[in-house]
């Protein structure tokens, strides 16, 4: 199957950038060091970290630190507690400059995944517009807007039908997360991918 082949390739070759893969394992390492979510000043240092390697724009990376703290992470985490990304990504007090409260979402994906990444899949703006591509080519889900993958119950389960269309039953969410993260950068944001790497992807089938 030729898409399946291109989300293969192109979860190999975020391991091959440099700049991606030293970000995950900085990140990783970190959350082995500080595992839990009760104490402020470890969720800071990995609310930092995730914010400035994976470009989530946190404006107040304090605020969302306190707001996590209160949150009792590890315990709906660990029991694989969707609620935990709604909780993240409202009420944390970050406004925009027209003085709504930003919704965090893309960020409170990226820093449950990170501790939890065969449980939570990571949402990006990126890759909902390549997810609704997908489906609508493939059909591999009941319709949906990119809209509608805000709903993270929803998001995962089409990552789920994805996974299952592609008969990739030993990738882990990580594997389709790097894959369609590169496939959703080559195709909508081509010019940031390494030249190099993107005339691989060119000469890969891409479905």
């Amino acid at each position: 199957m030729p898409l399946r082949n291109s989300i293969i390739f192109c979860s190999d070759c975020f391991h091959r950038l440099e700049r991606y893969r030293l970000a995950d394992a900085a990140i990783f390492a970190t959350i082995q060091q500080f595992p839990s979510n009760t104490e402020i000043s470890q969720i800071l240092t990995k609310v930092v970290l995730i914010n400035a390697l994976y470009g989530t724009t946190i404006y107040n990376t304090l605020k969302i630190s306190k707001h996590i703290l209160g949150l009792n992470f590890d315990n709906k985490v660990q029991v694989g507690n969707l609620s935990i990304i709604d909780d993240i990504r409202t009420e944390h007090g970050i406004h925009t400059t027209k003085g709504s409260e930003r919704n965090v979402y893309a960020f409170a994906t990226k820093y449950t995944s990170c501790h939890a990444p065969d449980i939570f899949p990571v949402f990006d703006n990126l890759v909902k517009k390549l997810l609704k591509y997908l489906n609508t080519t493939h059909n591999f889900h009941e319709t949906f807007t990119q809209k509608d993958l805000h709903d993270y119950a929803l998001f995962k389960n089409v990552v789920d039908s994805l996974i299952t269309y592609l008969n990739l039953p030993d990738f882990r969410y990580k594997q389709i997360d790097q894959g369609m993260w590169i496939y959703a950068k080559y195709k909508y944001d081509r010019n940031k991918l390494p030249e190099d790497i993107a005339h691989e992807i060119d000469e890969a089938v891409i479905a």
